[in-house]
């Protein structure tokens, strides 16, 4: 991506709802902040509180492991 200011240059993202934190998502944490490491830049990751499906189409809508503060701590560095 060309024309980022170079604070943000090797930044890598992940999103999703990373309810439980399972070993997948601790999987995935280690290799986003491996590939940000190697980029010399900022892992990051984006969440969201509530599920996207509790917006879109509550009745679809997932019963979560983890509230949000609980969440917070568990993704904590």
């Amino acid at each position: 991506m060309s024309g980022l200011p170079p604070h943000v240059r090797g930044t890598v993202v992940t999103m999703g709802t990373f309810d439980g934190v399972h070993l997948g998502h601790q999987a995935i944490l280690r290799d986003v902040g491996r590939r940000a490491r190697a980029r010399h830049g900022h892992a990051v990751l984006l969440t969201f509180d509530p599920h996207p499906l509790s917006v879109v189409r509550p009745e679809a809508a997932p019963a979560l492991l983890t509230r949000a503060g609980e969440q917070k701590e568990l993704l904590a560095p």
